[in-house]
C-alpha cells in the first residue's frame, strides 16, 4: 500500500504541474495573438483553454512526469542524508525539472518546443507550474 500511496501522490503533482503549464502556455499564446491585434474574447479564450487542456496536456504530461521521475528521486536521496523541509525541497526539484526538461529540449532540438518558454515570463510561469506540482508533492509526502 505505501508504493500505491506514493504513486498517487506523485500522479496528483505531475497532474497540477501539467496543468498549471498548459493554462500558462494557452495565456501566453494567446496574448502574443492578442499583440497582433487580433481580438481574444472571453469565450474564446474559454474555449481555446479547455482544447489545449485536452490536447497539449498530453504532450507536456510525458515532460513534466519524467522530469519529476528523476527530480524526485534525487530529492529523496538527498532527504536522506539531510533534514529538508519536504514542501520546500520538492518544490525546488519540480522547478528544476521543468527548467531542465524545456532547457534541454531547446539545446538539443534547437527550438522550444513549449512557445510559453519563448519570453522570460513564460518560462518563469512553466517554471512555477512545477514548484507547485513539487511542492505539492512534498507536502503529500510529509504528511504521510
Amino acid at each position: 500500500m505505501p508504493f500505491l500511496k506514493l504513486c498517487g501522490q506523485f500522479v496528483l503533482a505531475v497532474l497540477l504541474a501539467t496543468v498549471l503549464g498548459t493554462l500558462a502556455q494557452t495565456q501566453f499564446n494567446l496574448a502574443q495573438i492578442s499583440a497582433l491585434g487580433v481580438p481574444v474574447p472571453l469565450e474564446l479564450r474559454l474555449q481555446v483553454t479547455g482544447r489545449d487542456l485536452l490536447g497539449f496536456s498530453p504532450s507536456f504530461g510525458p515532460i513534466v512526469a519524467i522530469g519529476f521521475l528523476l527530480a524526485f528521486g534525487f530529492t529523496a536521496w538527498l532527504r536522506r542524508r539531510w533534514a529538508l523541509s519536504a514542501a520546500a525541497i520538492y518544490a525546488l526539484a519540480g522547478a528544476s525539472a521543468i527548467l531542465t526538461a524545456l532547457l534541454t529540449m531547446n539545446a538539443v532540438f534547437d527550438l522550444t518546443a513549449v512557445a510559453a518558454a519563448r519570453s522570460p515570463a513564460g518560462l518563469l510561469c512553466l517554471v512555477l507550474a512545477g514548484a507547485a506540482g513539487g511542492g505539492l508533492f512534498g507536502h503529500l509526502r510529509a504528511a504521510s
